[in-house]
């Protein structure tokens, strides 16, 4: 994995353009170099290790939460290793698997209920998954309270929340603006206006609406800009990823 990593960010120049969070890029040189990483994957706070683990959350069932959380764990120990941010990374993999899983409707809202609350925030008795997880219940609350004014839902959201690089901000503003849109589309519009670290949230929380809703309901546009800006056919991954889902 972290050889992959490596040449994937040579390739885009990753380390000169700024496009690596900062543990990723610390951790990911020193691999290169040769320096064990360990004393810097294990006190990392960012968000990498949630960004790109959205996949992994296609190739489970969302009660296979404790198998999901280990493969979690070995696909993003190159980088991060503290349980904040395998904490993180987990919830959004089970919340994207979850959502694959979940036909509720209400009033054209599928609402979380206590126990899909349960699911996406499993309980790992450490203090780094309880921040997050409290975090995540003050976003939930908010996108309630607010569910008719999507200004003032972000603006709450990210005062009270927040929407910095770190994984006790970015994965509960993400999980909780997934709740507040349903739909992919509408999602990554409040994503880019909430300013702060809104690539990687929205990367996160578009993923669970994408995951609830299927290719089929984001815009053609959407997913043509996406193709060619980097190169590639996501269509094609969507059989790779249900195929591996059913192997697990």
């Amino acid at each position: 994995i972290a050889e992959r990593l490596l040449k994937w960010a040579e390739k885009e120049k990753a380390f000169e353009n700024n496009i690596l969070g900062p543990t990723s890029k610390v951790a990911l040189a020193n691999f290169r170099d040769g320096i064990d990483s360990k004393a810097v994957t294990d006190k990392a706070l960012s968000n990498g290790s949630a960004m790109r683990i959205a996949p992994i959350g296609c190739l489970f069932n969302a009660h296979d939460k404790e198998k999901l959380a280990n493969f979690v764990y070995e696909v993003s120990e190159v980088t991060h290793t503290s349980d904040i941010t395998i904490a993180g990374a987990a919830m959004i993999a089970v919340a994207v698997s979850s959502a694959i899983e979940s036909t509720r409707i209400e009033d054209e809202r599928y609402t979380i209920e206590n126990d899909t609350i349960a699911i996406i925030m499993p309980n790992t008795g450490e203090d780094g998954a309880n921040i997050v997880k409290e975090r995540i219940k003050i976003g939930i609350y908010l996108a309630n309270k607010y569910k008719d004014n999507e200004n003032l839902f972000l603006e709450k959201l990210y005062d009270i929340v927040g929407a910095g690089v770190n994984i006790s901000e970015s994965v509960p503003s993400a999980i909780s603006i997934a709740y507040y849109a349903q739909d992919p589309n509408k999602c990554a519009l409040l994503c880019a206006n909430l300013a702060g670290d809104t690539d990687t949230i929205g990367a996160m929380a578009t993923a669970i609406c994408g995951a609830f809703k299927g290719i089929d309901y984001i815009k053609e546009e959407y997913v043509e800009s996406l193709n060619k800006a980097n190169d590639v056919d996501f269509n094609s991954y969507i059989s790779i990823l249900m195929n591996g889902r059913s192997c697990l």
